[in-house]
């Protein structure tokens, strides 16, 4: 994939020497390798360097309220994205006020 200029890409040539790669509005799809290629008549050289963007956790798919007969099996689904990708801890609260706690680190992307 050519990474082509953009609202949010742009690459700007300072002086003969230099040139600045600026990425503006980052978000969790500017994660990612970025290179950058010099050449002339003698050869050329590549520098690769890798970019991370911390996104806070955001909902994909909230949990929501459910009513069921007992016997019944029930999924509660909770989906997030954010990098890195969130925890995810289920808490139940009993009559006596205690609580109980599930990790699950497995929903996040």
């Amino acid at each position: 994939m050519e990474l082509k200029d953009s609202e949010q890409i742009s690459a700007v040539r300072m002086d003969d020497f230099t040139s600045t790669l600026t990425i503006t509005k980052l978000d969790a799809n500017s994660n990612g390798n970025y290179s950058c290629r010099v050449s002339n008549t003698a050869g050329f050289d590549v520098k690769h360097d890798t970019l991370r963007i911390n996104v806070s956790p955001q909902w994909v798919q909230e949990p929501k309220d459910l009513s069921t007969m007992g016997g019944q099996t029930v999924a509660l689904d909770c989906l997030t994205r954010g990098y890195p990708k969130p925890n995810v801890v289920w808490k139940k609260k009993n009559e006596d006020g205690g609580e109980v706690t599930v990790n699950d680190n497995s929903a996040g992307k």
